[in-house]
């Protein structure tokens, strides 16, 4: 473990101005985050005091008596030239103070705090998450591959894995999301709220293996119960299901077969042909479960015929149409 703090510097009127009780303070800070904050707890520093976490420059601020502790407990002392040439290698590996490197691929395990609906320029879904990162705020950005798969994972206060990969240029550091999971050993939620605010509304259902890809999450919950987490397709793909009772029996998490994932089950317009960009703004009762087969045979079979087929002659709607000629060999109107 490798930890530096640097000499006191005495800020006078910028620390009285905010209100700070000492205006002497130096700087505590380590090779890594984690180093950091393993020797702060052990000399007293409290996890809220860390400073800078969303760039390079991550450190405690720390009193001549926390400063003499620092030393005593191992630390090493550091000039400012020392002090600026560490947060030049820093800032060349992209070490920020959460320990994410920048196009780093991690899991980062976390209770999302907001979420927020967009839409692409081709209308297609998307969103961004506030999540919280080991040491401070990130976002979650889940473009509309991964939205189609994940999306009905994203609400306030899920407690939710995700697997992405890191941008630690942008302030806060943006994780983009490859794939996202319930957390599966998430502590018990403790949500807090001041005593004036009202009472939040009641949570929507979490559902594992969600596969929406069109209205609001919340809804996808309620159309699965709807339909029995059971596919709704009665014919629409242009299959019978005849074996099945005119239905199809394709069932939310069930066996796929070997190698497979689970079914997952989709939430969509009956409809095919209706664009993301106004199904993504249905309700729950506009949609219907789907499963992947039957939707895209219902959405092949919307295209009509394909490419190589000839199409059916248009249906005349002239008013006036030529008539067989007459006697006369002259054609009539």
């Amino acid at each position: 473990m490798t930890v530096f703090v640097d000499g006191i510097t005495d800020y006078g009127d910028v620390a009285r101005s905010r209100g700070l009780r000492s205006t002497r303070w130096a700087h505590l800070t380590a090779n890594t985050p984690e180093e950091l904050h393993r020797f702060a707890a052990g000399i007293g520093l409290n996890r809220r005091w860390f400073q800078n976490a969303d760039n390079v420059r991550w450190h405690y601020d720390v009193t001549p008596g926390r400063r003499a502790a620092a030393l005593k407990a191992g630390a090493r002392e550091i000039d400012r030239r020392g002090l600026a040439d560490l947060m030049t290698a820093r800032r060349a590996a992209g070490l920020i103070g959460s320990g994410w490197t920048d196009g780093q691929t991690l899991t980062l395990n976390s209770t999302v705090a907001a979420v927020e609906a967009r839409t692409t320029g081709q209308g297609a879904p998307w969103a961004v998450a506030a999540v919280d990162g080991p040491t401070g705020p990130a976002e979650c950005h889940v473009f509309p591959a991964t939205y189609r798969q994940c999306g009905a994972l994203l609400v306030a206060g899920a407690q939710l894995s995700v697997a992405g990969r890191v941008d630690t240029r942008k302030n806060p550091p943006v994780v983009t999301a490859m794939e996202i999971t319930l957390w599966a050993d998430a502590p018990p939620a403790t949500p807090s709220a001041p005593a004036s605010a009202k009472p939040a509304a009641p949570a929507p259902e979490v559902v594992p293996l969600a596969a929406p890809i069109f209205g609001n999450a919340n809804g996808w919950a309620d159309v699965m119960k709807r339909a029995g987490e059971v596919c709704q397709c009665s014919g629409q793909c242009g299959a019978t299901h005849r074996a099945t009772g005119g239905r199809c029996d394709a069932r939310h998490g069930a066996y796929a077969g070997k190698g497979c994932p689970p079914i997952r089950l989709e939430a969509a317009p009956e409809d095919p042909t209706v664009p993301e960009h106004i199904a993504a703004r249905m309700t729950a009762d506009q949609l219907m479960a789907w499963c992947a087969k039957c939707r895209a045979g219902a959405v092949n079979k919307a295209k009509g015929p394909t490419r190589g087929k000839k199409a059916p002659p248009p249906q005349s709607d002239a008013l006036f149409e030529i008539e067989p000629p007459s006697p006369t060999g002259t054609p009539t109107l």
